[in-house]
């Protein structure tokens, strides 16, 4: 589960991570689940934080954080990559009505790692993308709930069985969720 202390499962190899400790190597067969809980249905405020070193794109979409029922309109919140390095920030409101925010290519290159973020802030209206300490985007959100999800939290997989998403290949390290807006200094 994530955000608690246990040991890798059989199959799982720590690979160098940013900080020369453990990242997470996943391969395609592999991702991150975090089963469905109240902590994780964050519905009104969420920062979303990794390092991320892509050994290269599957398809044209990628998925980091992904929380939702498996429908566009259905991501209560939700960050990708796209093939050409640009960072895209999703998120519905509770009647289905989708906002995105994305960066300008070229953020996330093969082969370095990137530190991304992201934020979205329902009370005050705004969403936000940091990268490598740098805010790259900024946008309104609507006010309110998100869209409701009963599925697991999963970072590197895609779950809307659409042909132009892939998984996660590389290595992702330092994985935060917040049920706050940080700010960009504190991220």
């Amino acid at each position: 589960v994530i955000g608690q202390t246990q040991l890798l499962p059989a199959g799982w190899l720590p690979a160098g991570g940013v900080d020369g400790g453990g990242a997470l190597q996943l391969d395609g067969t592999r991702w991150l689940q975090a089963p469905d809980d109240a902590a994780l249905a964050v519905r009104s405020t969420v920062t979303m934080e990794a390092w991320v070193q892509v050994e290269r794109f599957q398809t044209t979409w990628t998925p980091l954080f992904y929380q939702g029922d498996g429908g566009f309109s259905q991501r209560a919140y939700s960050l990708w990559l796209r093939n050409d390095g640009v960072v895209h920030l999703s998120t519905a409101s509770s009647t289905g009505a989708v906002q995105t925010l994305a960066t300008d290519p070229g953020l996330v290159k093969p082969g370095e790692w990137a530190h991304v973020a992201a934020v979205i802030d329902r009370v005050s209206g705004q969403m936000r993308i940091v990268v490598d300490g740098v805010e790259r985007a900024s946008g309104v959100v609507a006010t309110g709930l998100s869209a409701a999800s009963q599925l697991p939290l999963v970072i590197g997989l895609p779950i809307e069985n659409a042909s132009d998403q892939g998984r996660l290949l590389g290595r992702i390290d330092g994985v935060r969720l917040w049920n706050v807006a940080r700010s960009s200094a504190d991220i």
